[in-house]
Order: C-alpha cells, then structure tokens, then sequence
C-alpha cells in the first residue's frame, strides 16, 4: 500500500521517495515529495513529509505532518481519543507500497512503529511487541535501546500475560493470521473490562478489495478484524490519498498542482470509501 502523510483532523498526502541506506539514493515513486525513511540494519534514514494546509467549507484549515515523529504523534492522539471512547481493538495503517520495493512491508514498518511506540507508551514498561518472526524480534529488542522495558515476542514463542497492559502486532501476515486471532481473544477478550487494548500496526493480512475470497480470508475478516476499528489510516493511491484519523470521518484527497501543498480535499464519508466513491 502507499506511504503518505497521515495527520491531524483531516489530511492529505503527497507521494513518496524512498532511499535504500545511501547505497541507491532516493527513487521518486510519485508526483510529490514525500521521503521515505527506511531503516538499515544499524541506522534508520530520516522521512521529510511535504507539508500542505488544506481548507474545506465550513472547517478551520488544517495542516499536513512535515515529519515521521509528527504523523506518529498524531497517530498516538487518535489512539488515545479511541481508548477514551473504549475501543480495545485498534488498526493503525500508514500505506507503504510506493517506497522501495525491496523492503518487506514489515521492514518499511519499523521505525514508523517504534516511533509510534515511543510516543505513546515512554520507554515500553507494560508493552508488549509480536513481531512474525522470532529473527525480527531479538534485532528490534537489540537494536531499539528507547524501548528498553517492552517484551520483545513473536508468534511462535509467545510470553504475553496477564501483566502486559498493552499489544501491538507488527505487521502481520496472512500466515500469522490464525494464530493472531487466538492471541486476540486470549488476550483482550471482547465485552469484558479486563480487555487489553491490541495495535494492530500495518496489517499485511488479505486485501478486501478482491472478489472471490477464500473461506479463511473471509473468516479472518468476520471473526477476527471486524470488532477492529481504524483510529489512524493513510493510504496514497495514483491520483491523490485516503485518510482517517479519529474521530473524525474519512477523507478523500485529490492531487491538485494549483492547491498549496499539491493536495485539494474532495470529499467525506462515514466509513472508508469503495473505489466508486473515490471521485
């Protein structure tokens, strides 16, 4: 999916360059300039969001980040007013898929949510992070001295308990999706006060988009991803974006060469938009 500027109230987005650690330099992957930040093995590269301030009628205008740190901390403010209202279920979503191609959408993740992380809970004490993997886990738990009090876990050795107050699962696949539906219900079980709060952070899990889904896709989304709700979702698309940051409703942005900041808002919608509605 594509990496954008999620922010504030209401946002817009540009597109995006990613840059491989200084041995490819920056790729331009679209009409505006967003830069991508990756992360190397030792280092994580700097993400510079265009900034753009977007009036609509009847609304006071609003801005785009103009960071990594102020699109997660804007992330967070979405989180919080989500747990407020009691929801325990949440989906975070930063659309990545116009930065380099060779990184994994898990490795694109990264240093987003360890931001993400540091901002909304301090140095990790009562959180907990699945990663798919038990390799990505021991190097995020190395290599992240900012988080030194969370529980580093994968699904496969799985050590969440009872005094975690806090999840987040780091990108998930399709292949940890029957395990992360057991998890969840262990976990945060639904109607109970006991619940946990669970961030899902950039899944990766089946696209609903498509017709034809198999059963276990189907059953993924009944059973397991509908009780979620999307505090915070930023997704770039060929002529402009998609945005949600709670509680405001979903936003629909066109590119737009004459609109400061490249991007004109078009459009509201109380939940997010098909294809059809896009216009």
């Amino acid at each position: 999916m594509g990496f954008v500027g999620n922010i504030g109230k209401c946002g817009g987005v540009g597109s995006l360059r990613g840059s491989r650690g200084g041995v490819c330099g920056t790729r331009q992957a679209a009409a505006h300039g967003i830069r991508m930040m990756c992360e190397d093995s030792a280092s994580m590269k700097e993400v510079e969001l265009s900034q753009a301030v977007v009036g609509s009628a009847g609304s006071a205008a609003v801005s785009l980040p103009d960071s990594m740190q102020d699109s997660m901390v804007r992330a967070k403010g979405a989180f919080d007013s989500a747990y407020e209202q009691g929801y325990r279920r949440i989906i975070i979503e930063v659309d990545l898929s116009l930065g380099d191609e060779t990184y994994t959408n898990l490795r694109n993740t990264l240093p987003l949510l360890k931001e993400f992380a540091k901002e909304t809970f301090g140095t990790g004490t009562g959180l907990a992070i699945v990663f798919p993997d038990a390799g990505t886990a021991a190097l995020s738990e190395r290599d992240w001295t900012d988080l030194p009090n969370a529980l580093y876990e994968n699904f496969q050795r799985n050590r969440v308990d009872d005094s975690i107050d806090a999840v987040i699962l780091a990108a998930p696949g399709a292949i940890e999706s029957s395990e992360m539906g057991e998890f969840i219900d262990r976990i945060s079980p639904l109607f109970l006060e006991s619940a946990k709060p669970v961030i899902i952070f950039n899944p990766d899990l089946v696209d609903m988009g498509v017709t034809g889904m198999s059963l276990t896709a189907r059953d993924l989304r009944e059973r397991v991803l509908k009780p979620f709700e999307t505090v915070f979702y930023l997704k770039t698309l060929p002529w402009g974006a998609v945005y949600r940051c709670y509680p405001s409703k979903w936003t629909v942005w066109k590119e737009d060469a004459e609109a400061e900041g490249g991007f004109r808002y078009r459009s509201r919608r109380p939940q997010v938009p098909s294809q059809s509605e896009y216009g």
